[in-house]
């Protein structure tokens, strides 16, 4: 769950001079605040005859996607799959679909997941993340289309929608929020 300060998300809390870092916020026995996990998309494009792949993608190798540096350390705490194990480093793609014939599958296509990793999906829970953000363009993990298939290595979430929001090129901030 994201904390503003006007309409702008909080990514870091200390308290006064402490050089501390603050990985949560609690109410009680309630968790209201998480440090999101913040990366880096740098932006390729894949057009053919029958789509528009706008963004990182592994398998048609475009653009790339980093950690921002030194911002979480407990960067293992997320995207744990069934078997717990943490996929935080292993975004295989998050990319905009533009299908040019029917716009069906139009969407923000998110899949975690690799090869080299186990079979296991990663659950759709706020556990695992509440929110995707791309640059000021938020997309709540409820909103979308879950996919695991069992004894997949990989695990997708699609939000169906025909406008961008990742640009034409340059670089895009993706911020994942858990409560």
């Amino acid at each position: 769950m994201p904390i503003f300060v006007g309409t702008s998300d909080i990514d870091d809390i200390r308290v006064g001079d402490d050089s501390s870092i603050f990985h949560s916020v609690w109410k009680g026995s309630t968790r209201i605040w998480a440090r999101p996990l913040l990366y880096t998309l740098t932006i390729g494009t894949l057009t053919n005859s029958v789509e528009q792949r706008k963004g990182f993608d592994t398998s048609s190798s475009i653009g790339s996607i980093d950690f921002v540096s030194g911002h979480n350390q407990l960067t293992s705490d997320w995207f744990r799959s069934l078997g717990g194990q943490s996929h935080s480093q292993y975004i295989y793609s998050l990319y905009h679909l533009n299908e040019f014939a029917s716009n069906t599958n139009d969407g923000v296509i998110l899949t975690i997941g690799s090869t080299n990793t186990s079979a296991q999906g990663i659950p759709n829970t706020d556990a695992t993340f509440s929110r995707l953000s791309i640059d000021d363009d938020v997309f709540n993990r409820t909103d979308a289309t879950y996919t695991y298939n069992f004894g997949s290595n990989f695990t997708t979430w699609k939000w169906s929608t025909s406008t961008s929001p990742i640009k034409t090129s340059g670089t895009d901030n993706i911020r994942f929020d858990k409560p």
